[in-house]
């Protein structure tokens, strides 16, 4: 019998004018391409990392203070800061 190779999981930091949308895929050009399918305004990557389930919940947890709705965040203070000090 053969191990199935586990796929790499990966947080996404998609910004949409001045919001940030933070969410979790193993597919980051093909979501980032699902979500614009719906948004008349530009996305862009800003920043990717590794991470699973738990990682996308400590990150959501820590700029819980810039949610705006649902998984979108504004774009400003520590959250701006995280992304300005640690883009790729």
């Amino acid at each position: 019998m053969f191990k199935l190779k586990k796929r790499s999981e990966y947080i996404l930091f998609i910004q949409c004018r001045d919001f940030i949308k933070i969410s979790r895929t193993i597919t980051p050009t093909y979501h980032l391409m699902e979500m614009q399918y719906n948004c008349p305004f530009d996305m862009t990557i800003v920043k990717q990392i590794n991470g699973d389930r738990k990682v996308e919940a400590e990150i959501k947890d820590k700029f819980i203070g810039n949610l705006h709705r649902g998984t979108w965040y504004r774009l400003e203070g520590k959250l701006k800061e995280y992304i300005e000090k640690n883009a790729p």
